[in-house]
């Protein structure tokens, strides 16, 4: 088996590492009520006046020939007036966790690129940021109130966290449309009624797509489907997948107790689990979501570091987080695309003009593969640059008469579209995760500390 590597590793998805080590602060026992004046900052974009290069009309006014003035756009919905759109920003502020800075100016810079290049459909940008520490959900929920009906946004766009506030008071209580620049579940998803949308990949999908790439690994061997919350259809699509290459499920395991309820209660029944897979003689386990840190913690508790273990997605430190220690499993392979950090080396899908312009307005210099520690905002810059186009490229779609439902049909209409980090973008109604891309099987290399592109 031959790794192609770079002298860094992969880093982790800064979604699931600020999620687990903020669950695993929570389950150390902290009684403390979340800080009532915790930090937050709020920011309005002024608004910027496009430029007018065209040269005057001098020739001289036929009193038959009076053209008509143009119509003044529409107030079509809310948040939506003749000159302007009001976009909400909402950040959760994960710096205890890693240090990705501010992306408050980032958007700043982007709405100001737009206003300067005419606005989206003859209407300018306006923005507004609220930004609120992870831990505090009365912040976020004051952040909610504020973007949706103190500014009354057309439209949010969030680095919002599923499990600490998430996005179900914008696209579900308020009803607002949302493209997120991180993963979203599935009960919000079927709450926000077509408002939700990210512009991540599904690793669930990416992982079942990828199944066939595994036959000469797992093909003949006996596996454990898991997956850490019901997954719907998607484990009998899965287990489908599994079988045509040759594999044999032994066991479809969906985890009852979650680690938010109560972590011990969690760990208890993935090794009930464990010892299950034990008795049906499983070889590998594969793991359907982003639940991998628990089952491959409980393997290691009891001592199974022969079995192996598929991932749907390329994260490490959320697995030592929560218990797990990768270099102990003999086997680790992921599912998963290639890291926003290669792909801005490679200059690939934008990402290099994403960060050449956002540096250039900000005045910084952004780095991939950054030591540990360091300010590391390349990849959630790339995720800003995705969703601010994402918005920009429906809603000029959506033409003059901008509404939710025009916004989500212009989506629909485009296709496939080009999307930033991505090969492609594409939204339908039943397909929230707007990334588009091939699934790649990589391994997890000690040595590299990461999980790395088989080739």
């Amino acid at each position: 088996m031959t790794v192609r590597s770079r002298s860094r590793t992969i880093r982790p998805s800064i979604t699931a590492l600020a999620l687990c080590l903020a669950l695993l602060a929570a389950a150390c026992g902290s009684d403390s009520e979340p800080s009532s004046d915790a930090e937050q900052s709020s920011s309005t974009a002024p608004t910027t006046s496009p430029a007018d290069d065209t040269e005057p009309d001098t020739t001289e006014p036929d009193d038959n020939d009076t053209p008509e003035p143009d119509e003044p756009l529409p107030a079509s919905a809310p948040g939506v007036t003749s000159e302007t759109i009001t976009v909400g920003i909402a950040l959760t502020d994960v710096d205890q966790f890693a240090n990705i800075g501010d992306l408050t100016d980032t958007y700043q810079a982007l709405a100001d690129l737009t206003n300067e290049a005419g606005g989206v459909g003859g209407r300018l940008v306006e923005i507004h940021t609220e930004r609120w520490p992870i831990i505090d959900l009365t912040a976020h929920q004051a952040a909610c109130i504020a973007l949706t009906e103190d500014i009354e946004s057309f439209l949010v766009i969030g680095f919002l966290l599923d499990g600490f506030g998430g996005t179900d008071c914008y696209a579900d209580t308020h009803e607002t449309l949302v493209i997120n620049t991180e993963g979203i579940g599935q009960d919000s998803i079927a709450n926000a009624e077509g408002r939700l949308m990210t512009t991540a990949i599904s690793d669930t999908d990416l992982a079942i797509a990828g199944i066939p790439l595994l036959a000469d690994r797992i093909g003949g061997a006996n596996v454990v489907v898991y997956a850490g919350s019901d997954p719907g259809p998607r484990m009998g699509a899965a287990v489908d997948a599994l079988e045509a290459i040759g594999a044999t499920v032994v066991e479809e395991a969906v985890q009852q107790i979650s680690a938010t309820e109560d972590l011990l209660a969690a760990e208890n029944e993935l090794d009930i689990s464990v010892e299950r897979w034990t008795t049906a003689g499983a070889e590998w386990v594969f793991n359907l979501d982003g639940s991998i840190a628990g089952s491959l913690a409980a393997l290691q508790r009891a001592g199974r570091n022969d079995v192996g273990v598929v991932h749907a997605g390329t994260t490490v430190a959320t697995l030592r987080a929560l218990g797990a220690d990768p270099s102990l499993t003999e086997t680790l392979l992921a599912i998963g695309v290639t890291a926003l950090e290669f792909l801005y080396v490679d200059g690939l899908y934008g990402t290099t003009e994403c960060i050449d312009k956002v540096s250039e307005r900000l005045g910084v210099t952004m780095e991939p593969f950054v030591e540990e520690g360091e300010l590391d905002p390349l990849a959630v810059t790339i995720r800003a640059c995705a969703a601010w186009n994402t918005f920009v490229l429906f809603a000029a779609a959506a033409g003059p008469e901008l509404t939710t439902e025009s916004f989500l049909q212009a989506g629909y209409d485009l296709g496939e579209f080009d999307l930033i980090g991505a090969p492609s973008g594409s939204l339908a109604p039943d397909k929230p995760f707007l990334g588009n891309g091939q699934p790649e099987v990589l391994v997890f290399d000690a040595e590299e500390d990461g999980f790395v592109p088989v080739s």
